[in-house]
């Protein structure tokens, strides 16, 4: 089967090679990242989802304890919905702070060694620039 066309197919501008993408997956450093990006992003998942699963199974349930007066009309159930908000709020702003000081840093370490190593790969020897092609 022949490959599409598309532009949507082709290589992003900017983008490294494949060689290049090898060598940076074989870093240590690149391991790092992705499991400190994983395991953010698996404990965040459970808690947004877990809080939410047990609000739905809370309320499906047990609607008499959610359907408790707290404060005049504002029930039980209401606070806890109310809650999911700040759960959600929590999760995203720990997994915001967890980038910022665990992964952020070592990327851009990685991206500086990127580039490093292209401009290396592309400067040609100053006797090939002397006498040029012929």
């Amino acid at each position: 089967m022949q490959p599409h066309s598309s532009r949507h197919h082709e290589r992003p501008a900017g983008r490294t090679p494949s060689g290049a993408r090898n060598t940076v997956a074989s870093r240590p450093d690149f391991q790092v990242v992705r499991g400190a990006r994983r395991r953010i992003g698996v404990t965040a998942m459970s808690v947004s989802v877990g809080g939410f699963l047990l609000f739905v199974l809370a309320s499906l349930f047990l609607p008499e304890v959610l359907g408790r007066p707290l404060v005049g009309h504002v029930t039980l159930g209401l606070a806890a919905a109310a809650g999911q908000f700040v759960v959600m709020a929590l999760t995203v702003w720990r997994y915001t702070a967890h980038m910022k000081r665990r992964v952020d840093p070592t990327v851009d370490r990685l991206r500086a060694e990127l580039r490093r190593d292209a401009e290396r790969r592309t400067r040609t020897p100053r006797q090939e620039r002397r006498f040029g092609a012929w």
